[in-house]
């Protein structure tokens, strides 16, 4: 199936050093070298700083230490799958309250070996690579307050941005403790941490429920890593595309409880929504006329259509693909202006509920 890309929007905080509170956007500032840097200006300083970098190993505020029991694994000898994250900057570019950050993101990964259609001598090797997408992403600073908003592009349901957030935080603090040692004249108050939060068009959500329809249902059981303790994503599936009609309806009352909306703004009851007896898996298998051991499997999804015809999954309290706006049609690359026009077409119904006070766009 195409790429459906789209975008995600999440309100930005400012938080200096380990503090719990956030800081002023319009107050926060470092000086070196007797320029002064405010928060848009750092950003922009310390991503040309690592353009065309890759960060390939995990990246932390503080040192992790290791303790003698990180070392203890069901089986030692056994080869432990790399899923670490890569990183690369590509461009930025600052525009008043607005830096606009390109980067590339990618997954280490179980393969070892991409093919070629001409051969094997144009195989390419996979090992301690990833494969990467490139993505984009709009900071937006506020003219006063302490919100901001962070825009980033989606594939599917891929949308790096924690890990975008993570690079350009820990390298804001590399920075400010290197000015810190080799600039007596800089005006150093603590390193800076940006922390974004998910914004949710409630409407969106709503309507989504109430004029989109269930064109399948998956049942999934995840595989065990090497350590025994946490779920890999290698997935089972036991799916249908078929809904008979007279399941349109309950289909429909699980997807309003699992998003937690209103029921009487989609048209439900209380009663409609109510949790089932039984298990997800099991409700969700009866609906599929098939006989469901609920240990064979660990997760019940229902595939939903929304009334802009893009495809996305809902599990139970996991309704981020809702969260994910679509832009243009499945398999079409919306260029950079259609890209960022389309994201802020939708500020004005989202920025004075999140209490996020932009200046003009420009």
């Amino acid at each position: 199936m195409a790429t459906q890309y789209g975008y995600r929007l999440f309100r930005l905080e400012l938080y200096t050093g380990n503090a719990r509170r956030p800081t002023d956007f319009t107050r926060a500032s470092q000086t070196s070298g007797g320029i002064r840097f405010d928060v848009p200006a750092m950003i922009r300083e310390v991503c040309e700083r690592h353009l065309n970098e890759t960060f390939d190993e995990p990246l932390r505020f503080v040192e992790r230490v290791q303790l003698d029991d990180d070392a203890a694994v069901n089986d030692p000898d056994a080869e432990v799958e790399d899923t670490t994250p890569m990183v690369r900057l590509t461009q930025v570019v600052r525009h008043h309250n607005r830096v606009d950050i390109r980067f590339r993101h990618g997954r280490k990964g179980s393969h070892d070996l991409a093919l070629s259609a001409m051969g094997e001598d144009d195989d390419a090797d996979l090992r301690n690579r990833a494969s990467s997408n490139e993505f984009r992403a709009h900071l937006y600073f506020p003219e006063e307050g302490t919100y901001g908003l962070l825009v980033c592009e989606a594939r599917g349901r891929v949308c790096p941005y924690s890990d975008l957030l993570r690079v350009v935080g820990v390298k804001m603090k590399h920075w400010v403790e290197e000015m810190g040692k080799h600039d007596p004249g800089a005006t150093i108050t603590k390193w800076w941490k940006l922390k974004a939060s998910p914004l949710v068009d409630d409407e969106r959500i709503h309507s989504s429920i109430r004029q989109g329809r269930a064109v399948g249902i998956r049942l999934t059981k995840y595989g065990i890593a090497a350590d025994g303790m946490r779920q890999r994503p290698r997935e089972w599936y036991l799916q249908t595309d078929r809904i008979a009609p007279e399941n349109a309806s309950p289909l429909r009352h699980a997807a309003a409880r699992w998003t937690h909306v209103d029921p009487q703004r989609v048209g439900l009851t209380e009663e409609d929504v109510r949790e089932p007896e039984e298990t997800e898996v099991r409700h969700m298998a009866a609906y599929m006329g098939a006989e469901v051991d609920p240990e064979d499997f660990d997760e019940a999804a229902i595939i939903w259509e929304d009334p802009e015809g893009a495809i996305t999954t809902i599990r139970p309290d996991d309704h981020q693909s809702l969260y994910i706006y679509p832009v243009g049609p499945r398999g079409r690359y919306p260029s950079d202006q259609v890209f960022r026009q389309a994201a802020e077409a939708r500020f004005p119904r989202l920025l004075a509920a999140a209490q996020i006070r932009l200046p003009n766009l420009q």
